[in-house]
């Protein structure tokens, strides 16, 4: 959300760029009171835009560059055409340009698309780098031009006007503007290649346990059918018909319960208990699948029993195990 709001406030800094620079390309003599430089000239209000000048409240027709000619015949004195460079008078044309580039840099911001906020960062590039040669070629011919015809001309106090800065604050708009959508662009992209990861419960198969993580599979049963123990985090294995349960990650002893009654006592290691000796316990049955103990009935050690195969494929590591959860009826 917050990187939402940084992009619209650049696409806002693009739009008022915009409408800084159009102000600025419809100075003199289309608007005839807002101009590069301002002030009397040999006694009369003087007002240099984009397009041309006023003059005493007689304005140029609207053209590229400067007419040196007409300024002399308004002011009386070829001091004040001397003035004028003619040449740098045509660069004020990268006004409506800059307002150009910048419209281009709008309409692109105005898309959350990757592509588009990349679009709208280069062309907010070209904007800002045509409002800055702007500014500085601007600022060399009305500078220069203020020095000769304040020194020139009688009756002259001509001084900087409000277009040069509104050119300044336009460049200012474009550069933070720019950064702001190249850089919610970057982020946001991250964001969504990190969300879209695991978008549509696209998990990874293997998955770990090691943490305090309590796995819950469906299939898990002892032997009367109920859930087996949640807190234990070793893998799943097959243990007869119809029955899962837990294979200890521990080394040592491990208990595996039987198929079909018999109790078969195993180690992971060397030892195996029984060749067929018989152990005999309590009053009545046996070990099996009815866990009460019998007198003169025997429980034999079967020393050829072997670790079951688990169901799922395991890794084991120093972390722990994997395995792929097998998501079916429970029994």
């Amino acid at each position: 959300m917050a990187l939402n709001i940084i992009h619209w406030i650049g696409a806002f800094l693009y739009f008022a760029a915009m409408v800084l620079l159009v102000i600025a390309s419809v100075s003199a003599p289309i608007w005839d009171n807002v101009g590069y430089v301002k002030g009397p000239l040999n006694g009369q209000q003087f007002v240099g835009g984009t397009w041309g000048y006023c003059f005493g409240g007689i304005c140029t027709p609207s053209s590229l560059g400067y007419d040196q000619q007409r300024l002399a015949q308004l002011t009386g004195t070829d001091a004040a055409a001397s003035a004028i460079r003619y040449t740098f008078s045509k660069t004020l044309v990268l006004a409506p340009v800059s307002a150009g580039l910048a419209f281009i840099a709008l309409l692109f911001s105005l898309s959350t698309h990757f592509v588009m906020g990349i679009l709208a960062s280069l062309w907010g590039f070209l904007a800002f780098l045509s409002t800055i040669v702007l500014l500085g070629l601007s600022l060399g011919f009305f500078i220069s031009l203020r020095n000769r015809l304040n020194r020139d001309v009688p009756n002259t106090s001509i001084s900087i006007s409000v277009v040069v800065w509104l050119i300044v604050a336009a460049a200012g708009a474009l550069l933070f503007g720019m950064l702001f959508v190249c850089f919610t662009r970057n982020r946001k992209n991250k964001r969504e290649r990190k969300s879209a990861t695991y978008a549509n419960n696209d998990y990874p198969v293997m998955r770990s346990t090691t943490a305090a993580e309590t796995p819950i599979v469906g299939s898990e049963a002892h032997y009367s059918g109920a859930a087996s123990n949640p807190d234990s985090h070793d893998p799943l294995v097959a243990n007869g018909a119809n029955r899962t349960s837990y294979a200890p990650t521990a080394t040592g002893t491990t208990t595996n319960y039987g198929n079909t009654g018999a109790t078969n006592y195993g180690n992971t290691g060397a030892t195996n208990y029984g060749n067929a000796e018989t152990t005999t316990y309590g009053n009545a049955g046996t070990m099996g699948t009815d866990p009460t103990y019998g007198a003169g009935v025997n429980s034999t050690y079967d020393h050829t029993a072997t670790e079951p195969v688990p169901t799922g494929p395991t890794t084991a590591s120093s972390a722990g195990h994997w395995w792929q959860r097998q998501e079916t009826a429970r029994v």
